[in-house]
């Protein structure tokens, strides 16, 4: 879809929204329509780049958006439907995560999904849609504490599908058992990479598998079974959620198997909101064949990346429907090096490297309105200027 398009869309769906944000299509079938926006401003101090003397600089983008379309096809099955327009107008030299949209066109599926729940127990998604590992990058971009995704979100995705948006065809079982005082929430999923960094030439197949299982003890923190998570409890939730995350892919044309395995916690008690995450990356690779007269096949050692996360966010209320809320970040990628790499695996693309958030979030009508002023500063292992940091101002809007 061409720019001019795209923004034309963006600026009259407010007003589209606001007169009919839910139209009747007959038959009791109603259709929803929303549309989610961050807008950021982002000033630099310092610029990681390996190759050049990089000025600082102020950068106004659209750091995401997203228009959705919802509905039921019947009382037990939904869809919805989600389009999105990452990156408008974002320098390519911003240290902040994300690509630029080249030419600032580029306009996406990025979920499409249907559900069909037989009752609160037993649900059936398929689609496509974010497999059910791990919580940060199962959660929304919009309901986190930080002022963006930790570095739990990007590498797990990539190593599983191979996309930046974790987004990948396939059919999830999962459920949720509600009961007094504790509740549990589970998944199992089969889905079938796609991507070039997966399968390469697709030769060789083999099924993504994928399980999780949560327990909530306290306040549930799911009342409804859903494939998308908040980081915030509200002021209102007093729970504790645990999670176990488990994937697994077996041969292709890129490696001999793929897993995934981790745990997360978070906490909503009142004002204190803390979400927390470790996940290991495991790849087992093809021998390769030195060229000799016969071939002599040298094994290649499996390899083990890790992510993790740590945030910690306490809420001042101001009034009913306001609140404030100081947070902190810390999060950390650790890639193992393969001979001759400095803190860089080149077969699975992780990157050794640390990454701080400190900042204060405004939140009106619960996170339908947020305001940002967040300072962050990191370290790129790798990288011949490794230290970087800039301090983000952003408005998020939620209709």
């Amino acid at each position: 879809m061409r720019t001019y398009q795209l923004l034309i869309l963006s600026l009259l769906f407010p007003l589209i929204a606001s007169a009919q944000f839910r139209i009747d299509v007959g038959e009791g079938k109603v259709l929803t329509l929303s549309q989610a926006i961050q807008a950021w401003d982002v000033v630099s101090f310092r610029m990681h780049n390996s190759f050049y003397s990089v000025d600082s600089r102020n950068d106004f983008y659209i750091r995401r958006g997203r228009i959705a379309v919802e509905g039921d096809v019947r009382s037990s099955l939904t869809f919805s439907v989600a389009v999105a327009y990452d990156g408008i107008a974002k320098d390519r030299y911003t240290p902040t995560a994300g690509s630029p949209n080249d030419n600032n066109d580029s306009f996406y599926f990025w979920n499409v999904e249907w559900v069909w729940s037989a009752a609160p127990e037993f649900n059936v998604v398929f689609g496509y849609f974010r497999p059910q590992v791990g919580r940060e990058q199962m959660s929304s971009e919009f309901n986190v504490i930080s002022f963006d995704k930790s570095l739990a979100d990007g590498q797990p995705r990539l190593h599983l599908v191979g996309r930046s948006s974790g987004r990948e065809g396939g059919v999830n079982i999962g459920g949720l058992f509600l009961r007094d005082g504790w509740s549990l929430n589970y998944n199992v999923g089969m889905f079938d990479p796609s991507a070039a960094a997966i399968i390469a030439n697709g030769l060789k197949w083999s099924p993504l598998l994928t399980g999780r299982l949560a327990l909530s003890i306290g306040d549930p923190e799911l009342t409804k079974y859903k494939i998308s998570y908040s980081q915030v409890g509200n002021g209102a939730r007093h729970g504790v959620t645990i999670g176990l995350n488990a994937a697994r892919q077996g041969a292709t044309d890129v490696f001999k198997s793929n897993a995934l395995y981790g745990g997360d916690l978070l906490v909503n008690a009142g004002p204190l909101d803390l979400a927390a995450e470790v996940d290991w990356m495991r790849r087992a690779y093809h021998p390769s064949y030195l060229e000799t007269i016969p071939p002599i096949e040298v094994p290649v050692e499996p390899t083990t990346d890790y992510v993790y996360s740590l945030k910690l966010g306490w809420r001042f209320p101001l009034g009913e429907e306001q609140a404030v809320e100081p947070m902190l970040m810390a999060t950390g990628e650790r890639a193992e090096e393969a001979v001759g790499w400095h803190s860089f695996n080149p077969s699975t693309g992780s990157r050794s490297r640390d990454l701080y958030d400190v900042g204060v979030n405004w939140l009106i009508d619960r996170d339908r309105v947020k305001l940002n002023l967040h300072y962050v500063w990191g370290r790129e292992y790798w990288n011949s200027n490794p230290y970087y940091s800039y301090i983000g101002v952003g408005t998020q809007l939620l209709y």
